[in-house]
């Protein structure tokens, strides 16, 4: 529904867009489009339309020019797209806001926390003191793995006055395999004080 009027003296033809709920003024400028909510100012003041703070008179210099009935219409059906339009800001409904307080664990969740650290310091602390033992341990063996096999590698056999005429391996026939238990018994026995010396390191971190 168009209407042919006259705003603030000059021709303008207004219609009504249902989808976008605006009124829509075509005039020699353009067009302008006004937003209709439920809050928005719809009067009839003899054949005067008052739209917000827009005011229309019929336009009598056209060929026909709308009457007291299709002012009416038109402000019916202006207001039943503002009321449907609901965009008001005091209908509008805020979102709910996050409720930003921490909160605070339970009673039993707290005592289930300190129950579990104080069984882990435990732990912790039980290990750290077999550690203790396992890397003097560790040590001692490498030093006895080192002594054991280089034994080993001199046992020589009885040569007499003919030592000369065997070679090295002939002499010490188990030079080779004390070599190799010296250094991988060793090599074992340090891995384990290494290992001990980290759990010691760990446990010192937590104060045990």
């Amino acid at each position: 529904m168009e209407l042919e009027v006259k705003r603030q003296g000059n021709p303008a033809r207004i219609e009504v867009d249902t989808a976008d709920k605006c009124l829509v003024i075509h005039h020699e400028g353009g067009e302008e489009r006004l937003a209709l909510f439920s809050t928005t100012r719809i009067e009839i003041k003899g054949a005067r339309l008052i739209i917000g703070s827009e005011e229309f008179d019929p336009n009598l210099a056209v060929d026909r020019p709308p009457t007291v009935m299709d002012i009416q219409e038109f402000a019916k059906l202006l207001k039943q797209v503002a009321g449907s339009s609901g965009g008001s800001g005091a209908s509008a409904r805020p979102l709910p806001q996050a409720n930003t307080t921490p909160s605070r664990p339970s009673v039993t969740t707290q005592r289930r926390g300190t129950s579990a650290n104080a069984e882990a310091r435990s732990h912790l602390a039980r290990a750290a003191g077999i550690a203790t033992f396992v890397e003097v341990v560790g040590f001692v063996g490498a030093i006895l793995s080192a002594i054991g096999g280089l034994v080993i590698a001199l046992n020589s056999i009885d040569c007499g006055r003919f030592c000369d005429d065997y070679s090295v391996t002939e002499r010490y026939p188990f030079l080779i395999e004390g070599i190799t238990i010296g250094v991988f018994g060793a090599f074992s026995m340090l891995s384990i004080a290494m290992i001990a010396a980290y759990i010691r390191g760990r446990a010192a971190e937590k104060g045990i």
